[in-house]
C-alpha cells in the first residue's frame, strides 16, 4: 500500500469505481493495519461508488480507533456518503411498534 505519511490516494489502491463491500472491507483492513494514528484518504480521481462500498467504508471507519479523514472527495461521493449517515438516522419501520397484528 503506497503511503506518503499515512496518506492513501484510495483511486490509485483500489479503482476510481469502487463497488463491492468486500473490497472495502479489505481496504479497511490494509487501512487499520498501518501504524499510523491519523490516516488521510484522497478520494481524488474516484468516480463513482456504490452504496455497499459506501456503507462498508463507514462502518469500519466509525468503528476504527484510528483517526480517518478523507480529502478531495467529490460532490457524488460525498452525497453517497450523506445517505448512508442519513439512513442510519432513521428508523427503518416507523411507527411498526403502534401497529396492531392481524392474524390471518
Amino acid at each position: 500500500m503506497s503511503t506518503q505519511g499515512c496518506r492513501i490516494s484510495i483511486a490509485h489502491e483500489l479503482s476510481p469505481d469502487l463497488a463491492l463491500r468486500d473490497i472495502a472491507s479489505s481496504f479497511m483492513d490494509k487501512v487499520e493495519s498501518l501504524r499510523c494514528p491519523e490516516i488521510v484518504i484522497d478520494f481524488c480521481e474516484v468516480e463513482t461508488i456504490t452504496r455497499s462500498f459506501a456503507h462498508e467504508y463507514v462502518t469500519r471507519k466509525e468503528r476504527s480507533s484510528l483517526r480517518i479523514n478523507e480529502v478531495n472527495v467529490p460532490d457524488n461521493i460525498d452525497r453517497m456518503f450523506k445517505v448512508i449517515h442519513n439512513s442510519e438516522k432513521k428508523p427503518r419501520f416507523e411507527g411498526l411498534r403502534q401497529s396492531r397484528t392481524i392474524i390471518l
